[in-house]
């Protein structure tokens, strides 16, 4: 049985030690050997590892601008971050699907009053593996009207977890960003989990993750829209998770398919 507290106060610990700072003399190696043991392709990061002066600040590093091309075409929503697709598709009358024969609902995923534009719209769920870049980037340009986040617990967001926990990605934390586009609404949904120690968004510093227990869900609109092109970074995982993306209108998708590697910026449909 996964125990939810142990599971908190991990992830409290391991952002405080990510967070720790290298002394430059050791921080090269110690970035080096990270970096390889969980595969990431250094030749893609902003600056060299002397630069960084703690393995969360390389966690969350930025790309360099030729790493990633952000699909032009107007009509086209993009993938919102680096990572693996696990499900996407039809929300059907507000059900998504979490895994073979588990469904979850869109009002449980988005507990706020504009969860009801999504109910028959499309989603997509992408994995982030330690990896992948763990910046969140704007799928399609419009404004965030609504901010929401929603305290819960840090399951696995991996197999075995979410072919047996029923309604994961609604039981654990996450920081949702709603915006107005002109196709219709859409919800960034980035979802914690074990080891993520802290979820940010770029436009508002209010908004901070797994500070304690027991707190309440806190959500914001924003009579002052805040305008986010496509492309644009919106948000950051300290340490990886899962982003759910739901439209409100459907998306004509590419020929994706289960565990699909996806970069940020890449077409994944039509709106």
């Amino acid at each position: 049985m996964y125990n939810t507290q142990v599971g908190f106060q991990i992830s409290k610990l391991t952002y405080l030690i990510a967070s720790c700072y290298l002394p430059h003399p050791l921080r090269s190696i110690i970035l080096y050997l990270f970096a390889k043991a969980v595969k990431i392709n250094l030749k893609e990061a902003e600056y060299p590892l002397h630069q960084y002066t703690s393995i969360n600040q390389f966690f969350t590093r930025a790309l360099k601008p030729s790493a990633r091309t952000i699909n032009p075409n107007k009509n086209s929503i993009i993938s919102p971050v680096d990572g693996k697709v696990l499900e996407y598709g039809s929300i059907e009358k507000g059900t998504l699907l979490q895994a073979k024969n588990i469904n979850y609902t869109i009002d449980t995923l988005i507990p706020t009053q504009l969860n009801t534009a999504f109910k028959n719209g499309s989603f997509i769920c992408i994995y982030l593996s330690p990896a992948d870049c763990h910046r969140i980037f704007t799928p399609y340009s419009g404004e965030c009207i609504q901010t929401c986040h929603v305290p819960g617990a840090l399951y696995p967001v991996r197999e075995p977890h979410i072919s047996h926990t029923p309604g994961l990605y609604t039981k654990n934390e996450r920081l949702i960003s709603i915006l107005a586009t002109p196709k219709g609404k859409i919800a960034i949904i980035m979802v914690g989990a074990i080891n993520v120690g802290k979820i940010s968004v770029t436009y508002a510093t209010e908004f901070q993750t797994n500070l304690k227990r027991n707190q309440n869900i806190k959500t914001t609109n924003h009579f002052t829209p805040k305008s986010l092109k496509k492309g644009a970074h919106l948000g950051t995982f300290h340490l990886g998770s899962t982003v759910i993306l739901c439209t409100e209108n459907t998306i004509t998708f590419e020929s994706l398919s289960s565990h699909q590697q996806l970069s940020y910026g890449q077409a994944i449909g039509n709106l």
